[in-house]
């Protein structure tokens, strides 16, 4: 019987879990990617369809700049959806809390910015929006995003 040129090889388990643990401890905390999310004939509230795009468009130190494009949708629906994608962006970047801002010249922009910790809620703030109030990834954890 003549022998194969290929050799089949086992991989020894211990091997192979240095290998992925060497490979999760190499990957970098925050990825260089743009975020970008799309919805397409999600059924949501009242019967309706969502159908959205979120598009992280610009990644400085400072800031990320974010385009909506929304077609349908319900408007708590839109609204959640936002949020996953703002979410989405703080995680790329390695970072815990995030704000976000409506760009007033286009009301389909938002600049996201991440301060370093949690302000605390201003007085008044648990029956008001809090306008200083930064969101978490731990809050967007709870919420399923």
């Amino acid at each position: 019987m003549k022998k194969s040129p290929l050799r089949s090889y086992v991989l020894n388990p211990a091997i192979l879990i240095s290998i992925v643990t060497l490979n999760a401890c190499a990957a970098p905390l925050a990825t260089t990617e743009l975020v970008r999310l799309s919805v397409k004939q999600s059924p949501v509230e009242n019967g309706k369809l969502l159908n959205m795009e979120f598009q992280e468009i610009e990644r400085v130190d400072s800031h990320s700049m974010a385009q909506v494009t929304f077609v349908s949708g319900g408007s708590v629906s839109s609204s959640m959806f936002v949020l996953r994608g703002m979410c989405a962006v703080a995680r790329a970047r390695g970072e815990k809390y995030f704000n976000s801002e409506r760009i007033p010249s286009a009301t389909t922009r938002y600049k996201i910015t991440f301060p370093q910790d949690r302000p605390p809620p201003s007085p008044g703030a648990i029956t008001s929006p809090d306008a200083n109030r930064a969101f978490s990834t731990d809050d967007c954890t709870a919420l399923g995003f």
